[in-house]
């Protein structure tokens, strides 16, 4: 397969939109305990929780290699802050963690996986991840479902 300049741009491009979302909302703040992968404009009246602001970023990458993966430019691989999976704070702080920690921990093996995978398996590779999310929405928050669902790939 020849790369295109695609190939090696896209990934690098997504790489310094997460570094320089981590550093506009890291900007001023005087307690780094609270530091969110990336800022926006809060989305539910009470403010977003940690884990509400690092799924929107997990959203944006997954789709980002739909495209990626259905338009054969290559993958962008999953950055290793995805892991705070397991320890951002919750919306909702009665989740049950122990099973919510189940489907997290999943989902960084499906990202690990889908981040070593070759060319012959990124299109599973890619479809496990979006099932990891899947499940676990379908647990804890199924209002992204009908979303997640558009990132399968046939």
């Amino acid at each position: 397969m020849k790369k295109t300049a695609c190939y090696y741009v896209l990934p690098l491009l997504l790489m310094v939109f997460v570094s320089i979302s981590q550093t506009a909302c890291n900007k001023g703040k005087k307690d780094n305990s609270a530091d969110t992968p990336a800022c926006a404009k809060p989305l539910n009246p009470n403010g977003d929780s940690e884990l509400a602001i690092l799924m929107r970023v997990m959203v944006k990458a997954t789709e980002a290699n739909t495209v990626q993966l259905k338009n054969n430019v290559g993958i962008v691989p999953y950055p290793e802050s995805f892991h705070d999976i397991l320890t951002a704070t919750p919306s909702d702080s009665t989740l049950d963690k122990k099973m919510f920690d189940g489907y997290a921990k999943g989902y960084i093996q499906a990202i690990t996986e889908f981040n070593k995978a070759d060319l012959t398996m990124q299109v599973a590779s890619h479809n496990n991840v979006v099932q990891s999310c899947k499940s676990c929405h379908e647990q804890f928050c199924r209002g992204p479902i009908k979303r997640i669902e558009k990132m399968f790939i046939e």
